[in-house]
């Protein structure tokens, strides 16, 4: 598998904008974090997108990577990219992830 620079790469591969969703943004802030507020705002874009036979795309941060898959998103792309070309010392991590689809019977 060829190596991606950045998920803007993903995107082109595997994002069609006709037909998929791309989930930008979905947070709780942390002093309402284990009360299943984002399980429910998740769990209410993944029935719009499995009504309408959407999958689902979007670039996880390493810290969020265990929530999506419990929802059934995997994994399609670890991104590493060092950032001292840009003046940081950190490595940028995030894991691009795609969740196809489900039938309404395996909901």
């Amino acid at each position: 598998m060829q190596k991606v620079k950045s998920t803007v790469e993903c995107k082109k591969r595997d994002y069609n904008a006709e037909k998929d969703m791309l989930l930008y943004l979905c947070f709780v802030d942390p002093a309402y974090h284990k009360q299943g507020i984002g399980n429910m705002l998740l769990q209410w874009g993944l029935s719009i997108a499995d009504n309408n036979g959407s999958k689902i795309c979007l670039v996880s941060t390493p810290q969020a990577r265990n929530f999506y898959e419990k929802s059934g998103w995997l994994v399609k792309e670890n991104l590493e990219i060092n950032l001292e070309e840009y003046g940081r010392s950190e490595i940028y991590r995030r894991s691009w992830m795609i969740r196809e689809a489900r039938a309404e019977e395996s909901l």
